[in-house]
């Protein structure tokens, strides 16, 4: 397997957001830093410090934003891609709209 293509280290500033999309079955860890983590579909929201992990259950949208500097491992399920990432940076809270 391709480790550059199956895992992946995101860096995130305090208070910016990234946004998976079709993330199923990645693997999140958090390196270092704090991070609120909710799921499409999912009633629980997560907070999550260094050292602690997670398998993504959600189909859709998953929203990791990083209560301060905070850095992630991604690892896609294997066979898979790491999901598209799109960084969403924001100051205050954030909208998420059906």
């Amino acid at each position: 397997m391709d480790a550059i293509r199956n895992s992946s280290v995101t860096e995130l500033k305090r208070r910016s957001t990234l946004k998976l999309e079709q993330g199923r079955g990645t693997v999140v860890r958090v390196v270092h830093g704090n991070v609120w983590l909710p799921q499409h579909n999912d009633t629980a929201d997560y907070v999550m410090r260094a050292g602690d992990g997670m398998v993504l259950s959600g189909a859709g949208t998953t929203l990791i934003h990083a209560c301060e500097d905070s850095s992630l491992q991604l690892v896609a399920p294997e066979n898979a891609r790491i999901p598209r990432k799109v960084e969403l940076r924001s100051k205050g809270l954030i909208a998420v709209s059906a």
